[in-house]
């Protein structure tokens, strides 16, 4: 039920294998996901999935141990880096790339509702992409890659390149981003891998003209045979009709305009002597190839490639050839008689475009292979499909036809909706009507609001950990943004006063003390026991909180040179452990905080006994172990880095942990959050927005400024609701 079995099916090997996946995520039953994911890393041969899903595997272990398979606690128990079950070219999800990726991951797996994560995540999806022209939210490519590793895709794009990688949305291509969908060859063979009736949307731009007929036979009758009874195919191509008419016109800007892309090749036509004309430009939008040569000159100099005799052009036609056939023939007769002339001079020649249509001969195309057609404006286009990545792209050269299988009612609707919001929720209006962020806090419900919040929360930060980095950027490499830590020793004359302050009364703990982010998570009466036996709080005095800020103040250049930022004091907490305790923070584990958050932890002893400070795996997979006299201190991105306390060593385990994050300007106040592990609410830095005019900033940003202002203005509610949840 769970198992996609092999099978040289790619219907089963594409659907199972995500749908098993889907299946026990929807059952809720963690260890059967596990043993999916660990199936679709193992199968992958992309390092972002094989990523995707070693952060998953680590984030179920990090829960529950007893969820993941035996082969993968083995690896854990034994201290290797969960990233190399799958070989050591996988890469760690947050090196480089933005930290929305592992929390999502974390978020869906972890999610004690999947369906309602999924609904959440499909939401925040919806309110980061990109409009027609706008560059991409950071993180959402990568984001997309998440979701598409969970969920079944509901759409189908076929030739997408290798740039179409969208939630959602599998892509069929055979120069497809790795993460983007499905790399297949489009030949008279080509299967779509998915079953029968289970597609919303296919859709296909600037992709059938450079295919031959059967190829293009077989990929309308496939996309016929997955569409939905109510689906849509939206096809895009280059309006042959208009290529004709302002040749016979002799319009030159037509044939200048730079989305032809003819300044990458017309410099090739001299080697064959193939002058550049219009006529000639009209010709390769109809049937361009390029030779053996051109392949073998790719990344090289220009003048290399002349030497190689490079060629990237139209077959060898007469002017006055051209000018009878456009007057006597289809473009599809026009197409298919210049490749007989490229096959004749150049038989292995690699074609650009090798088709074209008019478009009524478009329309008989597609009702012959049963789907309904009607033309489009590319105003209309753009307009009724707008939630289709690229939909506008080239769309001025571009003819739109909207086919819907014979039968079924022909509706003026896009099948690409943006996520629906439900009752409980109120949007940010206008053009981010899509977007998810409540409106007023006392109307979100006790039982919705957590999860909800927790989105919310993660878009802020990831927001401020972006302009914050920008603000800095440009900082040379340090051991920190290398590795992920830097480890020191505190001067002696701060230790022994930092050592008094566990000779002090420590306070009982409760249950809010231990949820890992405090927004929705729960320990069950046992865990709580455990822990709150184990784990001891203590409150410095005044003069021990002025040694803790003296002592910062000092570290404060070395810290900013290697987290390459200003950065102010969240929270303090100070802490002692037993040893020999087993669960805890003696489990391996990574922190689920907001990236621009960082700890620093202060590794004090009694008596002169030797401090463990922590053992770690490094953004290098180098397993790494901290110890040292007492006063050892370790600066980590206890997000990103895989750690654990070691269970060895005499006496308690004391520690002062400094939380800190990223900012804009320095705040080395002194904040005592006693037993309190959570992240601050929001972001603590100065309001980014200040002083910006909201006219400027695009439309999710300023959504983000108007729920970061409600979140500010309304905390003291939350903290209510929450208490009342509690």
């Amino acid at each position: 039920m769970y198992r996609a079995e092999a099978s040289g099916s790619a219907i089963l090997r594409y659907d199972n294998v995500h749908r098993c996946v889907w299946t026990a995520l929807a059952d809720a039953h963690r260890p059967r996901l596990a043993e999916a994911v660990l199936q679709i890393g193992r199968e992958s041969t992309s390092p972002l999935i094989q990523a995707t899903a070693a952060t998953a595997l680590m984030a179920l272990g990090a829960a529950d141990p007893s969820w993941l398979p035996d082969r993968i606690k083995a690896v854990v128990k034994a201290g290797r880096d969960p990233f190399a079950i799958f070989g050591p070219d996988v890469t760690r999800l947050n090196d480089g790339r933005p930290v929305e990726l592992a929390k999502m991951v974390r978020t869906i797996v972890l999610a004690p509702d999947p369906s309602e994560a999924a609904a959440l995540i499909e939401k925040l999806l919806a309110a980061v992409r990109p409009a027609h022209g706008v560059a991409a939210a950071p993180g959402y490519i990568a984001a997309a890659v998440v979701v598409n590793f969970f969920y079944p895709a509901k759409y189908l794009n076929i030739g997408g390149g290798s740039s179409f990688v969208h939630p959602f949305w599998c892509n069929l291509d055979e120069v497809c981003h790795p993460c983007g969908g499905l790399q297949l060859k489009l030949s008279p063979e080509f299967v779509v891998p998915f079953a029968d009736g289970s597609v919303d949307c296919a859709y296909s731009s600037h992709c059938l003209e450079h295919l031959d007929d059967p190829t293009v036979e077989r990929v309308l009758s496939e996309i016929r045979r997955v569409l939905r009874p109510d689906g849509r195919f939206v096809l895009k191509l280059p309006d042959f009709d208009s290529i004709i008419h302002n040749l016979q016109q002799k319009k030159a800007d037509y044939f200048q305009d730079p989305a032809w892309f003819f300044s990458d090749v017309v410099w090739s036509w001299d080697t064959r002597q193939i002058a550049d004309t219009l006529e000639n430009r009209f010709v390769y939008l109809l049937c361009g190839y390029w030779n053996q040569a051109w392949t073998e000159a790719a990344g090289g100099t220009v003048g290399n490639a002349i030497k190689l005799g490079a060629y990237n052009g139209p077959p060898r036609v007469a002017a006055d050839e051209v000018w009878e056939r456009t007057r006597t023939s289809t473009p599809h007769e026009i197409a298919a008689w210049l490749c007989e002339r490229a096959l004749s001079e150049a038989p292995d020649a690699h074609f650009n475009h090798r088709n074209a249509w008019s478009a009524d001969e478009l329309c008989q195309l597609l009702e012959r292979h049963g789907l309904t057609p009607s033309r489009l404006s590319d105003e209309t286009a753009v307009q009724r499909h707008e939630a289709i990545p690229d939909i506008g792209k080239y769309a001025h050269l571009s003819i739109y036809l909207e086919g819907v299988p014979n039968g079924s009612a022909h509706t003026e609707r896009s099948v690409v909706e943006p996520a629906q919001t439900d009752r409980y929720w109120d949007v940010v209006p206008g053009t981010n009507r899509s977007a998810w962020f409540p409106a007023d806090v006392a109307d979100v419900k006790p039982r919705r609001y957590q999860p909800g919040l927790h989105q919310l929360h993660a878009v802020l930060w990831a927001y401020h950990d972006l302009a914050v980095r920008q603000s800095w950027a440009n900082m040379p490499e340090s051991d920190f943004s290398k590795h992920g830590f830097v480890s020191g020793q505190t001067p002696d004359r701060y230790v022994s006063e930092m050592e008094e302050i566990f000779r002090g009364e420590f306070y009982r703990t409760a249950i809010s003390d231990f949820r890992a982010d405090g927004i929705h998570e729960r320990l069950t009466p046992s865990e709580l026991a455990a822990l709150t036996e184990h784990v001891r709080y203590v409150a410095p005095t005044e003069s021990q909180r002025e040694t803790i800020v003296e002592f910062l103040k000092e570290l404060k250049p070395l810290i900013s040179e290697q987290i390459q930022s200003a950065w102010r004091v969240t929270n303090i907490r100070c802490y002692e452990t037993d040893v020999t305790f087993e669960g805890g923070p003696q489990d391996w584990h990574s922190d689920r905080l907001p990236q621009s958050l960082i700890k620093l932890l202060i590794y004090l002893s009694k008596d002169e006994v030797a401090v463990r400070g922590s053992e770690l795996i490094d953004r290098q997979g180098e397993h790494v172990r901290i110890s040292g006299p007492s006063g050892r201190w370790l600066l980590f991105d206890s997000t990103d880095l895989l750690h654990r306390a070691p269970s060895e060593g005499e006496g308690p385990r004391q520690i002062i942990e400094v939380l800190l994050c990223r900012d804009f300007d320095f705040d080395i106040e002194f904040r005592f959050g006693g037993t309190n592990y959570r992240a601050p609410l929001c972001p603590p830095s100065i309001n980014p927005f200040d002083g910006v005019d909201p006219e400027n900033l695009s439309p999710l940003m300023k959504a983000v400024m108007v729920a970061a202002r409600q979140i500010t203005e309304l905390r003291w509610q939350l903290s209510v609701l929450k208490d009342s949840n509690n």
